[in-house]
């Protein structure tokens, strides 16, 4: 479902949305399980880094995959939430 949700707006782009969709669903909590799927498997919570907020770099193809990020889990989050 996650992914369906994803390539809805991009069809053609199914492939690049994977992982996040993949991320997504192991890092949702499953009532099932009382936790994430990934917690169950490590015991921890994923370590997600600094993506929060507006980070920004000096290499501009980091830029470029920072924006293109945002905006695909900003569609999938509006998607999966209908």
């Amino acid at each position: 479902m996650y992914l369906r949700c994803a390539v809805h707006e991009f069809p053609a782009k199914w492939a690049i949305w994977l992982p996040q969709a993949e991320f997504w669903y192991n890092t949702a909590y499953h009532s099932s399980l009382g936790c994430t799927p990934y917690k169950a498997l490590y015991g921890h919570d994923p370590n997600v880094g600094q993506l929060s907020g507006h980070p920004t770099s000096l290499n501009p193809d980091v830029n470029t995959w920072l924006a293109t990020h945002t905006h695909h889990t900003t569609a999938l989050k509006e998607h999966l939430a209908r």
